[in-house]
């Protein structure tokens, strides 16, 4: 049988590639092409199966996850994962950056490598894959056709004072990670997420029902979804703090 793999017609030094959010099942064939094209692997992706594809394909696998460090800065470690990729594109390339979900979706090592590829003369080429973003709208049943769609990070929705529609479906990202700058692994406290509380208050009443979820990754596994009113939010986070992307449905229509 032929091979259905996509693998780019030109040659380059960098692949970045999304692994989906269920590895198993979201590997596309474009991508499977960039890692069978790739020397080695960093992998910066936890989901089940993703470090058993890779190796699927007979590949060197590195893992950048031991980069997190408890206390570390995480821009620092941002910067040290791209630097290792860079460093190894330069010294035996073709690498492939292998990330969790899209690599263009709140990913920014992908960033930090395409700026300095820019600079040493590298070329990059890049593989989209099946974001978290995707996954809400099936596990939320949202079409942003209808009433469009506002997404932010969640600590730059605050810190820059976002306005907001209240009348439109918004997705917070990152809710675990606010104000926060450094990786940890210990509960978070109530307190941390007053801020976006008091933020969603101007423009949503105490008793709107807010949705946070987190999406499977593995097949066997199903979508968490814990609904609660916004008066409850920071007691929800701190006792769940993995309670994952918040979704706040519209306020009016």
């Amino acid at each position: 049988m032929q091979s259905t793999t996509a693998t780019p017609s030109t040659n380059y030094d960098i692949y970045i590639v999304g692994m989906g959010i269920q590895p198993i099942r979201h590997l596309t064939s474009e991508v499977i092409g960039c890692l069978r094209a790739s020397n080695r692997v960093f992998m910066a992706d936890h989901g089940f199966g993703a470090a058993q594809k890779v190796a699927e394909q007979g590949i060197p696998v590195e893992s950048l996850l031991p980069l997190y460090v408890e206390g570390r800065e995480r821009l620092e470690t941002y910067h040290e994962m791209a630097a290792r990729v860079l460093t190894a594109a330069l010294d035996f390339g073709p690498v492939a950056f292998a990330t969790y979900g899209h690599p263009c979706f709140y990913v920014y090592p992908t960033q930090l490598i395409r700026a300095a590829a820019v600079a040493l003369g590298l070329r990059v080429y890049v593989a989209p894959g099946v974001s978290v973003l995707d996954t809400l709208m099936v596990e939320l049943n949202l079409d942003p056709g209808i009433a469009g769609l506002q997404v932010y990070e969640a600590s730059a929705c605050v810190l820059e004072g976002r306005v907001l529609q209240p009348d439109v479906p918004l997705i917070l990202m990152q809710v675990e990670t606010i104000n926060v700058t450094k990786f940890a692994y210990s509960r978070q406290k109530a307190d941390k997420f007053l801020g976006l509380q008091e933020h969603l208050l101007k423009y949503y009443p105490p008793q709107h029902e807010v949705v946070a979820v987190t999406s499977p990754t593995h097949p066997l596994m199903e979508p968490r979804i814990r609904r609660f009113p916004l008066s409850e939010l920071p007691a929800r986070y701190a006792e769940d703090w993995e309670s994952g992307t918040l979704y706040v449905p519209p306020a009016r229509k």
